[in-house]
């Protein structure tokens, strides 16, 4: 679990007032200068959506001119999200990981990947706007090796340390978990279990970093990635026909809440969704929106929990177009 007395990221959570969707965003200095687009607060559904191209994970194209063994792959990247917990006003931020997939070309081999996605992670524009990152602006890439007998990744950096590193111990715990799983799904594209990862800093290994231990291989942990994820439709993408949003989610006891706004932050349909299997496990749900006039919406779902709050809990939106 994250705690901590001050927020350290932007909050970009939903609230409601008479089905109007309020936006509020709690900000402090130390993760606005880190944000790779402008720290003002942003409005839920404020920046402007643009089309992707939606590729399975994993997934290579072939690529028309291409030579060699270059092709298009969507790479997995993950960026911190938060959502508010706690009974008091006005809630507690709690930072999570969400994922995303970037579709580029990259030669076909795990290291490639592994740089090209972690390179992502710290440079690159999330598609979501309510998804930021954690590393110092001046972190960079500077060499990859996948070790696959050994189901482990070694990643070189530089710029680790110095101005705008995480200060606080669970920032950076996050941070690290932030490139733990990044740089693991990517390793693991092509089926090999790579499942730990060894962080130098030019060629150094290191033990700790900004307060966080880093003297074993990293694994994940299992507690700070987001309860709730939306795989379908992705930031920004244009649907045709009917809308079935899916995703995967641990909801509390097995069912979440879904509601669906208008490009005028309206909720005009709501409902509930659920998921198979043991609680407390990740399993995917559906919600089918059917058929939708053409025009901007945007997805939220989110769970109630045991407080039985709508903005209290975990959360994912989406907003696409219908056209």
């Amino acid at each position: 679990m994250v705690n901590r007395s001050t927020p350290v990221c932007v909050f970009l959570h939903n609230v409601f007032s008479q089905g109007v969707l309020m936006s509020t965003s709690a900000a402090t200095a130390s993760r606005s200068h880190r944000r790779r687009w402008a720290p003002a607060p942003v409005a839920f559904g404020a920046a402007a959506a643009c089309a992707v191209t939606l590729l399975l994970p994993g997934t290579a194209v072939a690529d028309d001119g291409a030579t060699g063994d270059r092709a298009r792959r969507a790479l997995p990247v993950y960026y911190v999200g938060s959502y508010l917990v706690g009974e008091t006003e006005p809630g507690e931020p709690l930072d999570r990981l969400y994922r995303e997939f970037h579709p580029t070309r990259t030669v076909d081999r795990p290291a490639v990947w592994v740089k090209k996605a972690v390179l992502d992670m710290l440079d690159t524009y999330a598609d979501d706007p309510e998804y930021t990152g954690i590393w110092p602006l001046q972190s960079d890439v500077l060499d990859v090796e996948v070790r696959a007998a050994r189901g482990l990744v070694v990643v070189d950096m530089s710029g680790i340390e110095g101005p705008g590193e995480p200060a606080l111990e669970d920032e950076a715990a996050m941070a690290l978990q932030q490139l733990v799983h990044t740089a693991t799904a990517a390793a693991s594209l092509d089926g090999a279990p790579i499942t730990k990862v060894v962080v130098k800093s030019q060629g150094e290994r290191i033990t700790h970093l900004w307060g966080a231990d880093a003297d074993q291989p990293l694994s994940r942990d299992p507690y700070v990635r987001s309860p709730i994820w939306i795989h379908a439709p992705t930031q920004g993408d244009r649907v045709d026909g009917d809308v079935v949003v899916t995703g995967t989610a641990q909801f509390y006891e097995n069912h979440g809440q879904w509601s669906l706004y208008d490009r005028d932050r309206v909720e005009i349909d709501s409902g509930v969704t659920s998921t198979d299997g043991g609680a407390g496990l990740y399993r995917p749900y559906t919600i089918e929106l059917d058929t939708l006039p053409v025009g901007r919406y945007t997805i939220k779902v989110y769970d109630l929990g045991g407080l039985g709050l709508p903005d209290r809990g975990p959360v994912d939106t989406k907003e696409f177009r219908v056209v």
